[in-house]
């Protein structure tokens, strides 16, 4: 893939934004929150690329993957005025959906088509895959990674500012109570991420987030995550409990056992 082709998907992308427009001023703002998180993607996969010290060839094909990971998004929240797979269909299959209908991929060569389709399908599943294609696996695992950096950016701007206006959408509809669910705790301290199926609060909602930690699969991300605050962040808006101060030393530990190396390193490069 090269700039050209990139350039033409980028475009295709937005005129698809754009017919997705939506008159409410709220929901609006929704989409143009996925649309942001899309570019702000693309930014993570390519600094995630480079550190890795991925050939510039590959970069556009990496680009492309992070453009088109939430397509489907436009349509699931046109269609359910939900971010909630559990409530609606999953956001991956509707994107790989979309891309079909659309014959988007269409010029594409063939291997390269494959390890796109592959990353989008992989990018919201609860695990990273462990066995495959290298190529689809490295790709599938920097989507992933980018992903994550970036709805951590996306919930650290919105939990500041819940105060000011709450946002169904963002929070899938959780309830916010004090409680935190038996199997959220034992997932995060057992370093595991924390099952969807599993959520029933708002703050179960926030520590999968914190989970994530368990499934991150380059030392830049976990570099990032230590960097940026995002578990300070995430703690900040939880109770200040000693059950939550637990489960937060337990995802720290995992953290800076990745960065010293100290821990089993995830299965990756970098």
């Amino acid at each position: 893939m090269d700039a050209t082709q990139l350039g033409a998907f980028e475009a295709w992308f937005n005129a698809h934004a754009r017919s997705h427009a939506c008159q409410d001023p709220a929901g609006q703002a929704n989409l143009d929150l996925k649309t942001l998180h899309t570019l702000k993607v693309m930014e993570e996969i390519t600094a995630l690329a480079k550190v890795l010290g991925l050939p510039e060839s590959e970069i556009p094909l990496a680009k492309a993957a992070a453009l088109f990971h939430d397509v489907g998004r436009y349509t699931q929240y046109t269609r359910y005025r939900t971010f909630s797979d559990l409530k609606s269909q999953n956001h991956a299959r509707l994107s790989l959906n979309v891309l079909a209908r659309e014959h988007v991929l269409k010029g594409m060569e063939r291997e390269e088509k494959s390890v796109l389709v592959y990353a989008i399908a992989w990018h919201n599943r609860p695990f990273s895959p462990k066995k495959g294609n290298p190529r689809k696996l490295l790709f599938a695992k920097m989507l992933r990674d980018a992903d994550k950096l970036d709805i951590y950016r996306v919930v650290s701007v919105y939990y500041r500012e819940t105060g000011k206006k709450r946002n169904g959408a963002v929070e899938h509809g959780l309830p916010d109570l004090p409680a935190i669910s038996p199997e959220v705790e034992a997932d995060i301290l057992a370093r595991r991420p924390v099952q969807v199926r599993n959520m029933r609060t708002l703050n179960d909602f926030k520590l999968f987030q914190v989970g994530w930690v368990f499934d991150v699969n380059f030392r830049h991300t976990f570099s990032a995550i230590l960097k940026r605050g995002y578990l300070d962040m995430l703690q900040s808006v939880l109770p200040d409990t000693r059950q939550v101060e637990t489960i937060f030393e337990a995802a720290r530990k995992h953290v800076d056992g990745q960065l010293a190396g100290t821990n089993r390193k995830p299965e990756s490069r970098g």
